[in-house]
């Protein structure tokens, strides 16, 4: 089958066009460069916002504006992208993060300037390919390309750590891929050696029952995926990478790190409809993880120091309510999550980008070194205060919409566990309103601190807009995101039911039994 549009293939491959051009531009220019790679970024967003505009929620076709044409057919390995209404949020969400990632670092990365841009241009193409690719080679191809740059960015320009960091970030990422390549070709091996295109494999789960009595088989390849994804996420338990790499990593990088939510939304693409059996089997275990890791993440921020770490434990324990509303396998808390998603790369990015101003004022990521900063701050402390009331689910914000969505989703299936996850509310509460008042409030008892400006021109060009976008999607997120992915939502919930025998389901009642109780005289046994 041949089917091009062609515009998946530009927006996928747009940022990487530009990194090539800035790498032909002399190394002295910072300038130049670094205008190059912002406007690469806003053109990917001009034409993301375009295919935003495109997109027909309510087609009879699950995936759009398909780009497929053989690629290595002996092996039926095709290139093909394709986009329904949730990974066009994804691809929304991270054309409109990249140009706050390469806004920041203009004067934060100050050495090798062209090779940052070309990396993180890079990063931004395979990031794309991930969210589009519906062929199983294809898509592993982008999701190991992702590795190289992150190395690069955390290995050179990061922190004092960052060669402990970027080890420890490219081994657990390794670990993971290995295993889902082993997944991925058992996949292929079980649908016949004939296809590698996920619509495909999804026929032969529902339709041909490829696991049809494998159910072990389903539980191991499930589980296969699970780890790449899990780590990737990051789910507890395999999180212990993300605090040093969101530490050590420059401002960029790190936002850059919020936004990969490419393990969450692996787990929707892949996981959900070619492994239903082993989700619904596997589904209680992983709730108790997400559980584990949203109570002990926010723990763990309450008693931190450091403002890069405090949010880094943050970000694990809303991860860990994002993972409950996936697996709570309802249509509401999937939607939820998708919302979710959403709504913490652009909260927690805008924390990232203030902090990041903090260090570049004063060098330090210690809470102790602040206080009182209101008193010389006090636009930058009211943007501080909205990103951090979104962190914590405020109404009429970001974090709100999509928090009430995923609760009430998973509260339908597993209310305990929802209850012991609301906690995460109330902790997320103290630890970040008692870091804003330790940072902001207080006395100005420092006098490195009396003569810090207020916000700059660059960081009011970078951080008005997340705002203005944490209220919209509080307010009205209806039009903005639920028309565009509940459809979505609904066809792989339909997809997550198994369609093949499950062994430890109880056998149904025949319906001549039912016929004949009910043809009983009243009161004979």
């Amino acid at each position: 089958m041949f089917e091009f549009h062609g515009l998946l293939t530009l927006i996928v491959f747009l940022p990487a066009a530009f990194a090539l051009l800035a790498a032909l531009l002399p190394k002295t220019n910072v300038k130049a460069i670094q205008g190059m790679a912002l406007v690469g970024t806003l053109v990917v967003l001009a034409v993301s916002i375009f295919l935003y505009a495109q997109y027909t929620p309510n087609s009879p076709h699950q995936f759009q504006l398909i780009d497929k044409t053989p690629w290595i057919s002996s092996l039926h390995i095709n290139y093909f992208l394709g986009m329904d209404g949730i990974s066009l949020l994804m691809v929304l969400m991270t054309t409109v993060i990249f140009p706050f990632v390469v806004g920041v670092s203009f004067k934060e990365i100050t050495q090798r300037t062209r090779e940052y841009y070309c990396w993180v241009l890079v990063m931004e193409t395979a990031i794309l390919g991930v969210f589009l690719s519906l062929n199983l080679v294809l898509y592993y191809i982008f999701w190991e390309g992702m590795l190289i740059p992150m190395y690069f960015i955390i290995g050179i320009w990061g922190g004092p750590k960052r060669i402990y960091a970027t080890v420890k970030f490219f081994l657990y990422t390794m670990i993971g891929s290995m295993v889902m390549l082993v997944s991925i070709m058992a996949l292929y091996f079980l649908a016949g050696s004939t296809t590698f295109d996920l619509p495909e494999l999804q026929k032969h789960v529902s339709i041909g029952g490829m696991f049809s009595g494998k159910q072990a088989t389903d539980i191991l390849l499930f589980l296969g995926f699970f780890l790449a994804f899990g780590i990737k996420a990051p789910v507890f338990p395999f999180h212990s990478w993300v605090p040093d790499a969101y530490a050590e990593a420059p401002t960029g990088g790190t936002i850059i790190l919020v936004a990969l939510k490419m393990g969450l939304y692996g787990f929707i693409r892949f996981c959900l409809p070619l492994f239903p059996f082993a989700v619904k089997a596997c589904a209680p275990v992983i709730i108790a993880l997400a559980v584990i890791g949203i109570i002990y993440a926010a723990f763990v921020a309450a008693m931190q120091t450091d403002l890069k770490r405090l949010i880094a434990y943050s970000s694990i324990s809303h991860i860990g309510v994002i993972m409950l509303g996936i697996f709570a396998l309802t249509s509401l808390g999937l939607t939820g999550a998708v919302v979710q998603m959403v709504s913490h790369t652009l909260t927690t990015g805008a924390l990232f980008i203030l902090v990041g101003a903090l260090y570049a004022r004063r060098q330090s990521y210690k809470i102790a070194d602040y206080g009182g900063l209101m008193a010389v701050m006090p636009m930058f402390t009211v943007v501080f205060l909205i990103a951090t009331l979104s962190s914590v689910a405020l109404p009429l914000t970001s974090g709100f919409t999509g928090e009430i969505l995923l609760l009430m989703g998973s509260f339908q299936t597993n209310p305990w566990a929802t209850g012991f996850a609301t906690t995460a509310a109330i902790w997320s509460v103290v630890y970040m309103l008692w870091m804003f008042q330790r940072v902001m409030y207080g006395k100005l008892d420092k006098d490195e601190n009396r003569s810090l400006p207020d916000m700059t021109r660059g960081e009011k060009l970078a951080l008005f807009p997340l705002v203005l976008l944490i209220f919209a999607l509080g307010i009205y997120p209806t039009p903005l995101i639920l028309d565009k992915v509940n459809p979505t939502v609904n066809t792989v919930m339909s997809q997550t039911a198994p369609k093949y025998n499950d062994p430890f389901a109880a056998p149904p009642i025949s319906t001549p039994k039912l016929a004949a109780v009910a043809m009983q005289p009243r009161g004979q046994k």
